[in-house]
């Protein structure tokens, strides 16, 4: 895992394959390679367990070198 740089991130998102509200609880995991310089969109597709997809999507500023496989764990309360 590689993440060099200074930024600053603003995303929105999207879901998607939710058919019930309990689905969206869970490990979701994600590919990421990008290099950033002076700023650009971002763009991250995440899947959990049972299905569930979000897709992030917003800019970046600064400089910023990344290479990783990443993963959050998402659970609703």
């Amino acid at each position: 895992v590689v993440d060099l740089g200074i930024t600053d991130i603003t995303t929105t998102g999207e879901v998607f394959n939710l058919k019930k509200l309990s689905d969206f609880s869970g490990n979701y995991a994600a590919g990421e390679a990008g290099a950033a310089i002076g700023g650009g969109p971002t763009d991250t597709i995440m899947k959990n367990e049972n299905g569930v997809v979000i897709r992030l999507h917003g800019t970046q500023k600064g400089a910023r070198l990344t290479l990783a496989a990443a993963g959050v764990t998402l659970k609703l309360k």
